[in-house]
Parts: C-alpha cells; structure tokens; sequence
C-alpha cells in the first residue's frame, strides 16, 4: 500500500467544487436536527454530488468528470458533511428555530459561515439561466 498525493485537474475546478460541498453539508446538518434516517441523509450526499457536477458542467464548462473523483469532489463531500462548521449550523437552525445570523453571533463566536451567501448566489444564477427548477 503506498500513499499517492494527487492533484486535480484544474485547482479552478477544485474550488467551486469546495463552495459547492459546503451547500450540501449545511443541507446535511439540516437533515440531522430533523433526524432524518441514514437512507434520507445518503440520497441527499448522491444527489447534492450530481447537481454539483451538473452546475459546474453547465456554468464552466470543461471541467473532467475525474476533478469529482479527487479530493476535491466526493472526498470532500463526505467529509464536510459529517463534521464542519456548515453541517453543525444546518443543524441548529432547525433544533433551535433561530436564524443563521443569530447562530453565527451567539454560537459559533462571531465565526461567519458562507455557505448562505454561496446558496443565494447559486440561487441567483440558476434562475439567471432558467435552471432553478431543474
């Protein structure tokens, strides 16, 4: 067994990919306040993966189907959707019905989460391209 450091394709690709992972954890954590089961919690990581794919496919082109198999893709995905910042904060939002900014002020020390301005500005896109609904 040997240690191979690999690195992705285009480090462009690799940093949308980021942001994007960050919106699927948040939404992973909101699925854990509302205790949803590992199957809901599994199709919410598979399909977060394809619609991340989807996006960066259809808002920069180019971008190999291998950049989703480095670090930067599933890897990613999975690990900020078990333990980050972001999930935590989905999370709480539910358990405790206060807003992400309230959240941010009183429990996370100040600490600002992007994944809320990342999430409008997909949003916005989405719907500048008529895709919001798909």
């Amino acid at each position: 067994f040997s240690y191979i450091a690999a690195q992705p394709p285009s480090m462009f690709y690799a940093t949308y990919s980021n942001s994007l992972s960050h919106i699927i954890a948040f939404t992973s954590g909101l699925l854990d306040g509302l205790e949803a089961n590992e199957n809901t919690k599994s199709a919410c990581l598979q399909f977060g993966l394809i619609e991340m794919m989807r996006f960066i496919d259809v808002f920069y082109p180019g971008c190999k189907l291998s950049t989703f198999f480095e670090s930067c893709g599933i890897a990613d995905v999975m690990s900020v959707s078990s333990r980050s910042r972001n999930r935590r904060l989905g999370e709480l939002v539910v358990k405790t019905g206060h807003t992400v900014e309230y959240l941010e002020s009183k429990l996370m020390g100040g600490e600002k989460v992007l994944e809320p301005i990342t999430i409008k500005a997909v949003n916005t896109m989405l719907q500048q391209k008529g895709l919001q609904k798909k």
